[in-house]
């Protein structure tokens, strides 16, 4: 959250002095070549920025900083003025379905590589011999252009009524607050779906430390044992529900707060 507010003060300020660069929307290939060069740019930052200084000055790593959530941030900016948004919903057809199959086809990837080595319906699911540093470090930036043109076109094509209905328009004025401010309802959400754990009579063990900070179950051994499948998707389910029925109403609210008013 402080990273993300202090490159948004930042941006706020240097904005008043920076001309405005015209530039028309770049054809869909282009972009998808520049997610591409984003994802070299994180390869490398990934292998050469010392893990120690990974999250340096509050920064939510700085190999996404760098290579995806800065060039993003930027390039919505550029888009914002210049009007990009008409040009992407008004995509040729093709290249609108072209892009909605790529993030599919990126959904079969990812599946295929984190399938390795588990069990899925009973099925063992052995190596399948693919490496999965590379798909880890490869994947964010040619993942990030297609999804985000994809998002913006499906809900503009289906959620985007006119006149706009009072739902989506309090999604809509608190989404970016969401963004914000989701790491809040999550943990407490998570801390309370422990808490309702212990008062079975489970005892839940936390291991690590800051960000890698997990929790496990107690077992009859006095060791730390990983959940039941039953656990595992009651908990997803309740956090998952519970988190939406927070985050929402909380950064509606947030974002009418004095000074944020004017960011959010």
């Amino acid at each position: 959250v402080l990273w993300l507010m202090n490159w948004t003060i930042v941006y706020a300020i240097v904005a008043q002095y920076v001309p405005a660069i015209k530039v028309g929307l770049p054809h869909a290939f282009v972009l998808l070549l520049a997610g591409a060069a984003m994802s070299g740019a994180y390869y490398g930052l990934s292998l050469g920025i010392p893990r120690l200084f990974m999250r340096t000055g509050g920064m939510e790593y700085w190999n996404y900083g760098l290579a995806i959530y800065m060039p993003m941030f930027f390039a919505g900016i550029l888009g914002g003025r210049n009007d990009w948004m008409t040009g992407l919903v008004e995509m040729e057809r093709w290249l609108v379905w072209l892009l909605r199959v790529l993030v599919v086809a990126a959904w079969a990837v990812a599946g295929v590589y984190c399938s390795q080595n588990t069990e899925l319906f009973g099925l063992q699911i052995g190596s399948l011999g693919l490496d999965p540093t590379y798909f880890q470090l490869l994947f964010p930036g040619v993942y990030s252009v297609p999804i985000s043109i994809a998002l913006i076109q499906i809900y503009h094509e289906f959620c985007n009524g006119t006149p706009q209905n009072k739902v989506m328009a309090f999604m809509s004025n608190a989404s970016y607050a969401v963004y914000v401010t989701h790491k809040i309802p999550v943990n407490v959400v998570v801390l309370t779906f422990t808490q309702i754990l212990e008062a079975s009579g489970k005892t839940v063990l936390f291991m690590g430390s800051g960000h890698s900070l997990m929790w496990f179950l107690k077992s009859s051994d006095g060791l730390p044992d990983i959940p039941s499948s039953a656990i595992i998707w009651g908990g997803f389910i309740f956090c998952f529900a519970l988190t939406q029925l927070v985050a929402w109403p909380l950064a509606f609210y947030f974002r009418k707060l004095p000074i944020l008013n004017q960011i959010l």
